[in-house]
């Protein structure tokens, strides 16, 4: 079979599918040629291209906020690249690389790394922190895997001393595994209901499971 496109408007729901939700955009215009050849409908070759301009959206499991997105990516065979990928977060800008393999199979690969300057991370609702890194996103087997460094230029983490009931309805969803390496060299703050305390040090911060762990080394400045 022979199957070709001219994609003038991509619906922005394609992208959140592709991602099982990962990737949310507000904003945007996806448009590009494809066309898919094959023997039998379950191992079709793709080629092609696909451009996305002025996205807006944001990267959920660390509600990352990103606008003015350009990413052009080229199809071949039964994966894809991006060939090359901006886009700006708060005061800061991304670069965007990656690549997809087996789309059309149910052990699909999706690859997507993020170079950023100056961008602010929210990984949970009480950790804040903006400064630069880099962060690998990998989906694969319906699992997301999520790794990177970051090295903080300002932080806010809030721990309450009181204890709040558990709620099933803020737990993360179990089939993300995230590892963020963090460093500070100051400017972090420890904050609760009585006290602020800067420190520095290096913290790693996962998720995995639907449970959250902090681990490593600091020290009061």
């Amino acid at each position: 079979f022979y199957f070709q496109a001219r994609i003038n408007q991509l619906p922005l729901t394609a992208l959140s599918d592709l991602t099982k939700g990962q990737f949310i955009l507000s904003q945007g215009n996806l448009y590009g040629e494809i066309s898919i050849t094959g023997l039998t409908p379950s191992n079709p070759e793709i080629n092609g291209f696909l451009n996305a301009s002025n996205l807006s959206g944001t990267y959920t499991p660390i509600s990352l906020e990103f606008t003015k997105g350009e990413i052009s990516t080229e199809f071949q065979e039964d994966g894809f690249k991006i060939k090359q990928g901006t886009a700006y977060a708060d005061r800061g800008k991304l670069k965007i690389n990656g690549y997809g393999k087996r789309l059309f199979s149910e052990s699909r690969e999706i690859n997507i790394e993020l170079e950023a300057e100056n961008v602010s991370l929210y990984p949970v609702n009480n950790i804040f922190a903006n400064g630069d890194g880099k962060i690998n996103l990998e989906f694969l087997r319906g699992l997301t895997n999520v790794k990177g460094d970051f090295l903080v230029k300002e932080a806010t983490i809030f721990q309450s001393l009181r204890v709040k009931p558990s709620s099933k309805s803020s737990a993360p969803p179990s089939n993300l595994n995230l590892l963020i390496n963090i460093t500070s060299e100051g400017n972090t703050f420890l904050v609760n209901e009585v006290a602020e305390v800067e420190f520095k040090g290096k913290i790693t911060f996962q998720m995995t499971e639907g449970k959250y762990f902090l681990d490593g080394t600091a020290e009061a400045i």
